[in-house]
């Protein structure tokens, strides 16, 4: 198997002389990046309050999303409970006598009134 080998190559990759030798060979662009430090770790600083700010709105987003999904549910159940009111009603004899006697402009309003304020957004 290869587990001799992995445990060989691990253990000479993490071991103290090859994170030594690393150090020494990087040694001359870290001490070239060490003044520019305190610029960026304010910078790092800055960057996590952005960060936080965003998150803050991405997540008011979302509930507002969520907000909106609920009301669009709820609406369309309504819709559908008025259109399942409406298959009954127009089987049931008396309903529909009802219906064709009464004056179509006030049921029409009284329709739109419903809608305008079950589905208004």
């Amino acid at each position: 198997t290869a587990l001799p080998f992995l445990e060989r190559w691990n253990a000479k990759r993490l071991s103290p002389i090859t994170l030594l030798r690393k150090l020494r060979d990087n040694l001359p662009d870290l001490l070239e990046e060490l003044p520019n430090l305190p610029q960026l770790l304010a910078s790092a600083g800055s960057q996590g309050k952005q960060l936080a700010a965003i998150n803050a709105t991405l997540r008011e987003q979302q509930e507002a999303q969520a907000l909106r999904q609920a009301q669009s549910r709820r609406s369309d159940r309504l819709l559908a409970a008025l259109v399942a009111a409406a298959a009954l009603a127009s089987t049931n004899p008396a309903a529909r006598e009802a219906v064709t006697s009464t004056p179509s402009l006030p049921i029409l309003g009284a329709v739109i009134v419903v809608a305008f304020l079950c589905f208004r957004r």
